[in-house]
């Protein structure tokens, strides 16, 4: 499930890790195959009140029992985008690479592994299609990113793995994780991709419609 072939455990890396089942997931995977130099990094969005604040508070435990450093931080998205004529996801994610690159910069690690998988990977080339911009164009397992001065390193070690595949190692192991309420707020257009567009595709097709190799995407 975990992508060997993009990540060595010599390396130092910084994880984005939210305390939702697919960054949770990636971070006990990586510490099963000897990876110990791992910096987590967490943004509380400030966009769901108290459960928010449960999951900044799950996140900190969790980088103490595990003993691994963590930069927190908290920002008010929902007033950025407004500020900014931006949708919350597009501000989310910027607060998010602005993040990384200033904790890239205190540390001098610019490699970030992500937990995207390859249901996101689905959803992503199927919006892209449709969006008519760009085509249908997916997420590559690692790809440069500038932010400021910074230049990240972007690793998905896991976009070949199956959702399913993470439901079952995390419940096999009893691996706790936050569910993040949101996930099913039909306003975010992600969360219709998920819930709506793809089980309506793979009943309309009747099979299983995630590419075999979710590695196709040139983005």
């Amino acid at each position: 499930m975990l992508d060997l072939t993009l990540i060595s455990p010599d390396t130092t890396y910084l994880l984005g890790l939210s305390g939702g089942r697919d960054s949770v997931c990636l971070l006990h995977l990586l510490l099963e195959n000897h990876f110990r130099n791992l910096h987590l990094v967490h943004l509380n969005h400030q966009l769901r009140g108290a459960d928010a604040d449960a999951d900044e508070l799950f996140v900190k435990d969790l980088a103490r029992q595990l003993e691994l450093p963590l930069t927190l931080s908290r920002l008010p998205v929902g007033e950025l985008a407004a500020a900014n004529g931006l949708s919350i996801e597009t501000a989310a994610r910027s607060a998010r690479h602005q993040l990384f690159a200033e904790v890239a910069a205190e540390t001098g690690t610019s490699s970030v592994l992500l937990a995207h998988h390859a249901e996101d990977q689905a959803e992503t080339i199927l919006f892209n299609l449709l969006r008519g911009s760009s085509g249908p164009r997916g997420m590559k397992p690692e790809t440069t990113l500038a932010v400021g001065p910074e230049q990240l390193r972007i690793l998905r070690p896991l976009l070949q793995a199956r959702r399913k595949d993470i439901d079952s190692y995390l419940e096999n192991r009893k691996i706790e994780f936050r569910e993040d309420s949101s996930n099913q707020d039909p306003a975010h257009t992600r969360n219709r991709f998920r819930n709506e567009v793809m089980p309506l595709l793979a009943e309309i097709m009747g099979r299983d419609i995630i590419p075999p190799d979710s590695r196709g995407g040139v983005q």
